[in-house]
């Protein structure tokens, strides 16, 4: 069986983060768990670097590899 990693999904940050998807919907990010989210579900098909360093600092914030900050 794999490994277990803990992750803390409750971290908010000082000040929330609102992002614009497809110019349409205005969402604030209370975290990176939220923001975690948001990027699996809500987010456009068309990902790259940016997409892929998002996901990164949200993932190793949650394991409280990183500040959350």
């Amino acid at each position: 069986m794999g490994k277990l990693i803990a992750v803390e999904f409750g971290m908010a940050w000082d000040t929330p983060v609102h992002v614009c998807i497809r110019n349409v919907v205005w969402e604030q990010m209370s975290g990176p768990g939220a923001a975690l989210d948001c990027l699996k579900t809500r987010w456009p098909p068309l990902r790259g670097k940016r997409f892929a360093e998002a996901n990164a600092a949200c993932l190793w914030a949650l394991r409280g590899a990183t500040d959350v900050e």
